[in-house]
This record gives C-alpha cells, sequence and structure tokens, in this order.
C-alpha cells in the first residue's frame, strides 16, 4: 500500500487539523519530495524505485484502497483527529472528490479511496528509505471507473440496438 505524505499534507489544511499523520493510512511505502502534488500517486499506474545500493523495482498499480475509518483516528492515542466531528475527512473528502466514494468493484463499501495498492513485476527487490520513486506511466485516478462507465453504455446500445432490431422485424413481417 503506497501513501504520500503530500496528500497528508492537503488534508491538514482540508481538515482544519495541527497534522495528518500518514501512519492513519498504514501505508507499506510512504512517498514524499519536492513538488510533489496531492494524489499524485492514485495516477501513477507504473512507477520505479531505484537506488545506487540495489536494483530497480517496478511496480504497478493493483487497485485504489477504500478505507475504514481508521484514517480518522490518531493511531497512538486511537482518538479522532477532529473530536468535534469524527468522520470529517470522509465529509471533506466527499465533498471535494464525490467519485472517491464510489467504486463498484468494492461493492457496497462506501469508505473513500485514499493509497494505491502496488505489485510488483515478477521479480524481487528491495525498498530502502531514501530511495528514487519514478512514475513511469500516468493515468487518470479514476480510469477504471471510467472502463466501467464504457462498458454500461456499451451493454445500453446493444439492449437497444436489439429492441429496435426486433421492432423493425416485427413490422417487415406484418
Amino acid at each position: 500500500l503506497l501513501v504520500s505524505e503530500s496528500s497528508a499534507r492537503f488534508l491538514v489544511k482540508q481538515c482544519e487539523v495541527d497534522e495528518y499523520p500518514t501512519r492513519s493510512f498504514r501505508g507499506n511505502i510512504v512517498v514524499d519530495g519536492k513538488g510533489l502534488e496531492p494524489w499524485a500517486e492514485e495516477t501513477w499506474a507504473k512507477l520505479e524505485i531505484s537506488s545506487e545500493k540495489h536494483d530497480t523495482l517496478v511496480l504497478h498499480t493493483i487497485k485504489q484502497c477504500p478505507r475504514c475509518t481508521v484514517p480518522c483516528r490518531d493511531q497512538t492515542t486511537g482518538k479522532f483527529l477532529s473530536s468535534a466531528d469524527p468522520l470529517k475527512l470522509w465529509k471533506v473528502l466527499k465533498a471535494i472528490y464525490p467519485r472517491k466514494f464510489h467504486d463498484p468493484e468494492w461493492g457496497s463499501w462506501a469508505g473513500a479511496i485514499m493509497g494505491v495498492y502496488m505489485g510488483h513485476n515478477g521479480k524481487e527487490g528491495k525498498l530502502m528509505v531514501g530511495d528514487i520513486i519514478t512514475p513511469k506511466e500516468i493515468v487518470p485516478w479514476d480510469a477504471h471507473l471510467e472502463k466501467e462507465l464504457t462498458t454500461k453504455v456499451l451493454m445500453i446500445l446493444a439492449i437497444i440496438l436489439g429492441t429496435v432490431g426486433i421492432i423493425v422485424a416485427y413490422f417487415i413481417k406484418w
């Protein structure tokens, strides 16, 4: 699970909290760097992790991660980060990114999407603090939702064309 410090900093301002710790996201890989835009990690379909100390590791996006309410909590105390509004994170994200709460592949789950499950290219590799991450393929974060929309549109067109075909065949027989 890859998450970003930049996205956490974005949440500080939007949620009006003192800090938004990436520990709450429970990421295995936490990225940061100069010029890293919030949520950029959700657009990385393929990336390389390199270092002078080890071979380059190639990762690709498997799926975006829908979240429970744990990212709304301080991992040390267990208390909500916003005591006045415990689910403020969800409300903020839903207002800014309503599509982050809709992913038909996850079924009825309604949590926000934050972070990305990544997979490797079949080669074993190492990761170390300070490694360089280079995105190699960028796609819109919601590209998988666009595929679903295209499929639905094609199915509707097929139904319409099938219905028109039946009607035409009926009138030809008349």
